[in-house]
């Protein structure tokens, strides 16, 4: 298993980019994020490394953002998303926890991309060669199109994917 889980050499990784997985900012969001996902988001903010995320990655961020505010502010616990379908106020008050996150990011900067026709084409291969599919398909495009060595995510699958570096978002329970 090659991932980051004691501390973070920062020298190391100096100017590099580093793609953020939603789990990440949700982990962070909640409190419950690693040192390392606070150390990398701080120096993100100085510019001392880059991120990169796709859009596809914000809008889950958005949607989990959402629904963790409609659990909490609103004590809805089961079929968030018929009930905010329905309570339109309720929707429009959770939009204040949106605007939190979109102020994060901006402060981070990340450099967010797009995924196109020509990046879906190469789903087939992504889940033929790796076996992953849906958003970590997606993940595994990007860091491919733009020769990216490092992933910050909690997720293990990446694990198994011998150029990627994770750095885990979580601190994990050692056996």
């Amino acid at each position: 298993m090659k991932s980051f889980t004691m501390n973070l050499d920062a020298k190391r990784l100096y100017r590099k980019k580093i793609f953020v997985d939603s789990n990440a900012f949700i982990y962070f969001f909640t409190g419950e994020c690693s040192n390392i996902t606070k150390e990398i988001f701080k120096l993100a903010e100085t510019d001392w490394l880059n991120l990169i995320t796709t859009t596809r990655v914000l809008d889950e961020v958005f949607f989990k953002v959402m629904i963790i505010s409609a659990k909490i502010r609103f004590g809805i616990d089961n079929k968030v998303i018929q009930k905010l379908r329905k309570d339109k106020e309720k929707t429009k008050l959770l939009a204040e926890d949106i605007k939190k996150v979109i102020e994060f990011i901006r402060i981070l900067k990340p450099d967010i991309k797009e995924i196109n026709y020509s990046a879906l084409k190469k789903f087939q291969v992504i889940m033929e060669t790796y076996g992953l599919f849906g958003n970590d398909a997606m993940i595994l495009e990007t860091m491919q199109r733009f020769n990216l060595k490092y992933l910050l995510s909690s997720n293990t699958d990446f694990d198994e994917i011998g150029w990627i570096e994770r750095m885990e978002t979580i601190e994990r329970e050692t056996e």
